[in-house]
């Protein structure tokens, strides 16, 4: 593994994967907040590294810049797009870390 300088605490990981709201849907990559929660010291350790590999090479991930619209129906006709608005869930590991 390629060591990179740390600019991003391994303390503020945990602290944002323990603050990740529950019940959320997850974003593309499909990891929801419970997931990460569960997984312990492995996926914390490997968001640490990815993220500050992703500060120190001023890059981010194909998938981070990805997004799913959901169209969300509101009240009145449905055949007017006007009637909708969308919702865009994003990846929980770029919602929290980026």
């Amino acid at each position: 593994m390629e060591q990179y300088k740390i600019y991003i605490l391994y303390c503020e990981v945990e602290e944002a994967i323990r603050t990740l709201k529950k019940n959320k849907s997850p974003g593309s990559d499909g990891i929801a907040a419970e997931m990460l929660q569960a997984g312990g010291e492995g996926p914390a350790r490997q968001i640490h590294e990815l993220c500050n590999r992703a500060w120190y090479e001023s890059t981010i991930l194909e998938e981070w810049g990805k997004s799913i619209l959901v169209p969300i129906p509101k009240k009145g006709d449905l055949s007017e797009c006007a009637n909708y608005r969308t919702r865009s869930p994003s990846s929980t590991t770029q919602e929290k870390y980026c």
